[in-house]
């Protein structure tokens, strides 16, 4: 062999080298990338609770990057009379919803009494179920709500279950 072929040989080992650290350098802040879209995709969809007051709540998520949007809804209200069907309260916006990892998180206000309470919901993503830290804050002089997904007395820990039918 001669002196070309060794330096030409050299420089290609060279370039492989730090090309090969260059790709594992990157793999992290790719790999996370990854798992923050997939996580949101498997979010988007329609979600359900039950064994809850006023079952069943839908969680409705629209996910883009690492905003979440969309609504929640307690479809069953209470009825005074026999004779007035349940009927469903008003979808509440979801707002100030977020993705990162295997967590979601987002608000919304009740739909009822001028909006006052808030609620403040905190999931852990697995698969089709996600699991979730619900908690409530109440306007001072507001309305503290029953036991449904909008109320002060509702379910404060419950799972969501993928909606198989959406």
């Amino acid at each position: 062999m001669g002196p070309k072929k060794t330096s030409l040989r050299n420089v290609l080992t060279v370039t492989c080298w730090l090309l090969a650290a260059f790709l594992m350098m990157l793999a992290p802040v790719v790999s996370a990338n990854r798992g923050q879209a997939s996580a949101g995709q498997s979010v988007a969809g329609v979600w359900k609770v039950h064994d809850v007051g006023y079952a069943p709540w839908t969680l409705k998520f629209q996910v883009d990057g690492d905003v979440v949007q969309g609504t929640v809804q307690q479809t069953r209200r209470l009825h005074i009379l026999p004779f007035i069907p349940p009927s469903p309260f008003e979808p509440a916006k979801i707002y100030d919803g977020s993705i990162a990892g295997d967590t979601i998180s987002f608000k919304c206000d009740s739909p009822d009494h001028h909006g006052d309470r808030t609620i403040s919901f905190t999931g852990v993503i697995q698969g089709n179920q996600i699991t979730f830290t619900r908690k409530v804050t109440v306007k001072p002089g507001g309305f503290r709500g029953e036991n449904g997904i909008f109320g002060a007395l509702g379910a404060s820990h419950f799972t969501a279950i993928r909606d198989s039918h959406s």
